[in-house]
């Protein structure tokens, strides 16, 4: 059964709208649960033995920080709004060049100083 404290940061991550916020409640949720696990282990590693009880009750909280790893990975973000999407700039088309028509045929400049006939 998850401690009513991970449940309650598991909760808070799921309603939470900023990501950032809502990503650390969910590690604070996994780390309290790890932390737990380990003191429990470290319980009966000292001991030397382990009863069936203990290998049962690490057993449960083994699967209860799955399935909160799996719940925090589809709520985590789930009321985060979406990023705005930035528009593309709008494509300016060139266009076409317009041909030109030929220079028509431009007669010889006139001379000033040539002589006259």
């Amino acid at each position: 059964m998850i401690d009513p404290v991970v449940q309650a940061l598991m909760d808070q991550a799921k309603k939470n709208s900023d990501f950032t916020a809502s990503v650390d409640l969910a590690f604070k949720a996994l780390q309290s649960q790890v932390s737990a696990l380990q003191s429990e282990i470290s319980a009966v590693t000292a001991n030397g033995t382990m009863t069936d009880a203990e290998k049962a009750s690490i057993s449960a909280r083994t699967s209860d920080l799955a399935n909160s790893l799996n719940t925090l990975q589809n709520d985590v973000g789930e009321n985060v709004p979406p990023a705005p999407v930035e528009q593309p700039a709008p494509v300016v088309e060139q266009p076409a060049p317009v041909e030109q028509p030929a220079p028509a045929e431009q007669p010889a400049p006139i001379d000033p100083n040539a002589p006259t006939t």
